[in-house]
């Protein structure tokens, strides 16, 4: 028996989901947001990310990979970032 049989396969191009234009408006609008919220805070974007995904309704703990102790330490820096309901309602929207 072939080895290739039982490999899974990629479905024909026409098949696959390609990202539509409004796609990619709604990832500028919320990369435009957050950036908006990082100026607002004094915090990076990545702060500002982990901060909401920490403190929603329902909490996400990150999974962090850092390859440089100042990566660390910027990521850690999110637990003390506290964001104000109208800027939580904000990124909220974007999801």
């Amino acid at each position: 028996m072939p080895r290739h049989r039982n490999r899974r396969r990629d479905p024909p191009r026409s098949e696959r989901a390609e990202p539509g234009h409004d796609d990619l408006r709604h990832h500028r609008r919320r990369s435009h947001l957050v950036r908006e919220v990082a100026a607002e805070t004094g915090a990076t974007v990545n702060q500002v990310v982990l901060s909401w995904l920490m403190g929603g309704d329902v909490p996400v703990l990150p999974l962090v990979g850092a390859s440089s102790v100042a990566q660390l330490e910027e990521s850690l820096a999110a637990v003390d970032l506290d964001l104000t309901p109208d800027q939580r309602a904000k990124l909220d929207a974007t999801n």
